[in-house]
């Protein structure tokens, strides 16, 4: 249910002429998953959300991030559940944990 909500609020949120609201939905999702992905077995997803929030945690970052950098993310939420990668023990999920992270340094300070 969780990542059904995560997946339509970026879907909304990617279309044309969205707004702030939108934009803080989608990370409400995100944080959300943030904290349930560990509880429901999945750290691995906690990971990937811990990693968007970060990205998009103030204003600002909302506004700058990479939409391909979000999108990244929701798919490696996505393909962990749905391929059961549940830690970065997995190599496919400690390497997406990897990318994802060093793409959201390179990004920079986003305040």
């Amino acid at each position: 249910d969780e990542l059904q909500k995560l997946e339509e609020a970026h879907k909304i949120m990617l279309q044309p002429g969205t707004g702030d609201k939108e934009v803080e939905e989608f990370y409400r999702r995100a944080h959300d998953l943030k904290g349930l992905g560990t509880t429901y077995g999945f750290p691995i997803v906690s990971q990937f959300a811990g990693s968007l929030c970060r990205l998009i945690d103030s204003p600002n970052g909302r506004a700058k991030a990479p939409k391909a950098l979000l999108t990244a993310h929701v798919n490696a939420i996505v393909a962990a559940v749905h391929q059961k990668i549940k830690d970065s023990t997995h190599p496919i999920g400690a390497a997406l944990l990897t990318e994802l992270v060093n793409q959201v340094a390179k990004y920079g300070p986003v305040d």
